[in-house]
């Protein structure tokens, strides 16, 4: 999976002698950063490849996990607003490992979303939560979006 295939379709400007790219959820342009570029590009992977609806992801918002605050990068929510996936977005020179999956994980605790993915928009791996049965499952592929 190369994320970074999307690259020329995120709007890039130069401005104040930095290149930024714009954020369609938080409707504001961003300095590129390897993660943010990877946060952007899998955007477009979801909402143009997977089709889920723009008003159903949620970018870097606050939330607290055992009295600290935290940050996910991006939550995507179902049709009754409760959460879906949670994902954590790593830059391309991170390698994904069991750190990178237990700190999604832990960000998971508090939201209890059924769906986690982490990425390096090189490569992700994304994983079924059963809360019930205490098990995950590692999933071929991130799951398309059921209206």
């Amino acid at each position: 999976m190369d994320l970074l295939a999307y690259v020329p379709d995120i709007k890039i400007i130069q401005k104040g002698g930095e290149r930024k790219l714009w954020d369609p959820i938080r409707k504001k342009y961003y300095v590129i950063q390897p993660e943010e570029l990877v946060r952007q590009t899998l955007i477009l992977h979801l909402t143009k490849q997977l089709r889920y609806p723009i008003n159903r992801l949620q970018v870097e918002k606050q939330l607290v996990v055992n009295a600290m605050k935290k940050r996910f990068d991006i939550l995507v929510y179902q049709k009754n607003v409760s959460p879906f996936m949670i994902i954590e977005c790593k830059s391309p020179s991170t390698a994904l490992s069991q750190m990178t999956i237990n700190q999604a994980s832990q960000y998971n605790l508090s939201l209890k979303a059924p769906y986690l993915l982490i990425t390096n928009g090189k490569e992700a791996v994304c994983a079924k939560i059963d809360f019930i049965y205490e098990s995950i499952q590692l999933l071929d592929k991130i799951p398309e979006y059921q209206p």
